[in-house]
């Protein structure tokens, strides 16, 4: 198990989205897809999430993500932020930084 955090462009700076990635990422044709969890909001944090990560026990490797302004990620202090648009955008930014 490993935790970090991504940077994520928001409003001219920088912003941090912290993720715990249970299991190997492991990027091969045969390898199963890394399963990225999205927890729900606005304000949840991925705890209820955990019992996905005994995936990680069969071979999966399970990504655990806190959205911006939820969790163990900053909170932005532009509240006109958080749109559906934007939570998109982190997402994308999300899964390029981390090669998924």
């Amino acid at each position: 198990m490993r935790e970090g955090t991504v940077a994520f462009p928001l409003d001219g700076e920088e912003a941090q989205t912290w993720y715990r990635v249970s299991g190997e990422l492991q990027h091969g044709d045969d390898d199963p897809a890394p399963l990225v969890v999205l927890h729900g909001g606005p304000g949840a944090t991925h705890d209820y999430l955990l019992p996905l990560r005994d995936l990680a026990r069969s071979g999966w490797s399970v990504v655990f993500y806190d959205q911006l302004g939820c969790g163990r990620s900053e909170l932005p202090k532009n509240y006109g932020l958080f749109t559906v648009e934007r939570a998109v955008e982190e997402v994308e930014a999300f899964r390029a930084a981390m090669g998924l």
